[in-house]
Formats: structure tokens, sequence, C-alpha cells
């Protein structure tokens, strides 16, 4: 049950992030792209105890919620579907919202 919701919640918002970083064009976007990155170089045993902290004060310790927020906040998804976001032709992009796909 906590490794189905993980990967359901990774997948629906690393997808949205990536997408958004790869198509569309909005002030920051630089910026939110180095900080990805930046998290990328951040070893998980150094975001332990504030994690730990922080999941202490919203009372969530020995819930399933503080197995499954840390992987969903994982800066590798969204470096991935970013790039694969990439891949995709901008004129296919353009094609599908001209035939109504949102």
């Amino acid at each position: 049950m906590i490794s189905v919701l993980a990967v359901v919640l990774t997948v629906a918002f690393g997808s949205m992030a990536g997408f958004a970083l790869a198509v569309l064009r909005f002030r920051g976007r630089g910026l939110v792209m180095a900080l990805v990155t930046a998290a990328l170089m951040l070893p998980t045993e150094v975001l332990v105890l504030p994690q730990f902290i922080e999941y202490r004060s919203f009372h969530l310790l020995g819930t399933f919620w503080a197995l499954v927020l840390p992987s969903v906040a994982a800066p590798i998804s969204v470096f991935v579907f970013q790039a694969f976001f990439r891949g995709i032709p901008r004129p296919l992009i353009e094609a599908a919202r001209i035939d109504g796909a949102g």
C-alpha cells in the first residue's frame, strides 16, 4: 500500500512539474530548474533530521504519510520527466491542443 501510494503520487507530481519546466515558459523557470538540480546533489542522510522535526510538528510520526512523503518530493523524478517532455516535439503538443487536449 505504501509503495503504490508513493509511486502514484511521485508520478503525478513529478510529471506535472516536469511538464511545466520543459514546455511552459514562465519567469523563474531557470531558478526552479537550478534548485531541482541542486537538490539532486544533496545526500538523503542530510534530510533525515529536518524531515523528522517537520513530521513531528505535523504529528505524522508513526503514520503511513511519514513513509510516503519523502519519496514524493524526489527531485530525480522531476528531472527525468523534464528530460522526457523536452524530447516531445513542440508541433505535436500544439497539434494536441488544437485537437482539444487539455
